[in-house]
């Protein structure tokens, strides 16, 4: 009966660690499975990503570098500054809010009076005054 009994266990031994490395091999291919899913997963959600949602966050093209088409004109319509003078917009001498940029050749004196004050004072006037030459 020792006998019987030994064989049974041995064959029980066998059994454990074939099943073992059958689940194991099961595992490494699951899981190699898994990982290449994954790939084409992400792969197909980056392409689908940039063709469909891309265009919908980003619907206009990047304004060109103007440093790659240097234009000395649109240049000088985007940078031009105009000081206020005692000829022109006295009114705005040490106003806080005076812009005067030049856009496509138009004067932006400031955001409440765009062409400058009609009178010689400004109500909107907010600065430090202007030197008087003594």
């Amino acid at each position: 009966m020792e006998d019987w009994s030994k064989e049974f266990w041995e064959m029980f031994d066998t059994v454990t660690q074939e099943v073992e490395q059958f689940v194991n091999e099961v595992g490494e291919l699951a899981e190699a499975i898994a990982l290449e899913v994954q790939d084409v997963v992400e792969t197909e959600l980056d392409q689908w990503f940039e063709s469909f949602v891309t265009p919908l966050l980003f619907p206009f093209d990047p304004p060109p570098d103007w440093e790659e088409f240097p234009n000395p004109e649109l240049e000088m319509l985007f940078t031009e500054q105009v000081q206020p003078s005692l000829e022109a917009h006295p009114a705005c001498i040490g106003c806080h809010h005076y812009h005067g940029q030049v856009y496509n050749g138009t004067l932006l004196v400031c955001a409440m009076h765009p062409y400058g004050s009609d009178s010689p004072t400004c109500p909107d006037w907010d600065g430090n005054p202007p030197q008087t030459p003594v």
